[in-house]
This record gives C-alpha cells, structure tokens and sequence, in this order.
C-alpha cells in the first residue's frame, strides 16, 4: 500500500480511539520501513491533520488531546524497543571501536514552539537521532514558551 493509505488508515484509527489499531498499522510498516521513513510519511503527516481538523472544528480539544497521547506513548513504545537493542549494540564495542576517537557528542535543547505536536515531533527526532552521537533534551515547556 501507499504512504498516502497508510496515513490515511492510521489517522482514521486515532480518530476512532482505535490505539491498538493504530500501533498495529505502525508495526506492519516498521518491517519493512525504518522509524525515521514511518515518521515522515505517516506520524507527522497525522500530527498536521490533527491540528488541521482541531482548527477547522472536526475534533474537539478532548479528541485532539486524546491523538497526541496515542502517539505519545506509541513514540515512547518505539523508543524504549530501540533503546532495549542499542544497548546491547553499544554495551559491546570491538577492539576496532575502542582504538577510534570518537568526536565529542553533540547536545541538543529542543523546546516545543506552539503545542503538544510541537513537542511529539521534537520526542521523534530524539528517537532517530545516533545517542551515540547525539544527546537531545527536549523540554517540556509547553504550554509556556521557552
């Protein structure tokens, strides 16, 4: 199936309340998908819908809320299974991995601009950013501006 069904799939099932529908649709991509592809095609796009309809009166604030919560813990789901397999990737280095100097990390203060979409899209970024390379902490400033 295309993206544009996947997404259109996956926001129908948020929109239902339908949350074991919706991360079962997420799963079947990740086979075949990486996290950072599944996001760009289909949970940011939904993030955008989900405001989209709240500004246009199609969702209530309760609704809207209760979509980003569904993806909030989907995001965290995801992050915490990746978590589980990096660990065991970083807890072992080779011989060859100890000799190299590795640059130092980049850090990285990320604060949601607007609303809680903000703030889901900046959890995805930290969730594909290297934590090898990358260390990202994202406030949780909203609704107050950083």
């Amino acid at each position: 199936m295309s993206s544009a069904t996947e997404l259109n799939r996956y926001y129908q099932r948020l929109v239902a309340r339908d949350q074991d529908g919706a991360t079962e649709i997420v799963e079947d991509l990740l086979e075949t998908q990486t996290s950072l592809e599944v996001y760009e095609d289909v949970l940011i796009p939904a993030l955008y819908y989900t405001k989209q309809d709240r500004r246009r009166g199609n969702l209530t604030d309760e609704e809207a809320r209760a979509i980003y919560q569904a993806m909030h813990e989907l995001i965290d789901d995801l992050s915490a299974s990746q978590d589980t397999s990096s660990a065991v990737a970083i807890a072992s280095p080779t011989e060859e991995d100890t000799a190299t100097v590795l640059p130092p990390k980049v850090h990285i203060l990320g604060c949601p601009a607007h609303d809680e979409a903000d703030g889901l899209a900046l959890q995805m970024l930290q969730h594909v950013l290297n934590p090898g390379r990358f260390e990202i902490e994202v406030t949780r400033a909203w609704p107050a501006r950083c």
